[in-house]
């Protein structure tokens, strides 16, 4: 098969191609985000290196190990929106040593345009804020502030 006077394809390809299908290579690029599965371990993360020879990368971020492991493309996937979107999150409330939605009592957070701080914890995992006579759920707030780094309680 030709195109503008090149070669692009041989027939018996584009036939087996056609019938048996093929599959592509997926192309890995610096600052991609991946899922890593070595071994049964699975996590996100992004490719912070490609080695020389292009057969390998390094991640940015890895729970299991330190991150001078590197991973052939054979363990790698593209991340999904979703999976980078919930990877990120985990990655804010990380810099503050919490998991996901993990509030603590003093934190400062946001309710639409009302801006208050937890006081209580129900047992039902609901939370009780300053000034406020109602119990929200975790997924309704936004953390503004976490207690630690509040400097008006210090």
């Amino acid at each position: 098969m030709l195109a503008n006077g090149k070669k692009l394809i041989d027939l018996d390809t584009l036939i087996k191609a056609l019938y048996i299908g093929y599959e592509v290579d997926p192309k890995f690029e610096v600052n991609d985000w991946v899922v890593v599965n070595n071994h049964g371990d699975i996590w996100t993360s992004r490719i912070a290196k490609i080695t020389h020879d292009e057969i390998a990368v390094y991640v940015d971020e890895c729970p299991y190990v330190d991150n001078k492991q590197y991973y052939v493309f054979s363990k790698l996937r593209h991340a999904t929106p979703e999976e980078i979107q919930r990877e990120k999150e985990r990655r804010w409330w990380a810099k503050f040593g919490r998991n996901i939605n993990e509030y603590k009592k003093g934190d400062i957070i946001s309710l639409g345009s009302i801006t208050r701080s937890i006081n209580y914890f129900f047992e039902n995992g609901e939370f009780g804020l300053e000034g406020m006579d109602f119990s929200y759920k975790p997924y309704e707030l936004a953390l503004v502030c976490p207690v630690e780094n509040r400097l008006d309680t210090q």
